[in-house]
């Protein structure tokens, strides 16, 4: 049988940026190497609208294999200023514990998202670790 665990945790962002403290947390779920994150934030500060990543996710990412890789997530936003009209995904990079938040572009690569201060935001990814 598959080890499995269930938890919580305080969602921090990276490049200084603040959350308030009613809206940070994280839920997950573990079966085996395969990882389910949700979780919910809003920005305090944003550190001069720097690039929006979370630096804590309970399991980093695995690495080597396609299927270990690299996984992308739905993000929901309110209040979020774009800096185009389209949209907004998370991703979590090999053999990191940081989920990053992209921008969508039409016929464009996309861009990493930029804190926005009083802006929410909820996520949810699964992925899978070493």
């Amino acid at each position: 049988e598959p080890d499995y665990e269930v938890g919580d945790w305080d969602i921090s962002l990276k490049n200084s940026g603040t959350l308030h403290s009613a809206n940070n947390r994280g839920a997950y779920t573990r079966i085996g190497r395969v990882i389910h994150v949700t979780g919910e934030f809003r920005i305090d500060s944003d550190n001069g609208n720097a690039a929006l990543k979370i630096d804590n996710l309970p399991f980093s990412c695995g690495t080597g294999t396609d299927q270990g890789k690299n996984a992308a997530g739905a993000v929901v936003t309110y209040d979020h200023n774009f800096e185009e009209n389209y949209g907004i995904k998370c991703l979590i990079v090999e053999g990191s514990s940081e989920l990053e938040f992209k921008e969508l572009r039409d016929n464009a690569t996309y861009q990493n998202a930029k804190a926005d201060s009083d802006s929410y935001y909820a996520f949810g990814v699964t992925y899978f670790t070493t």
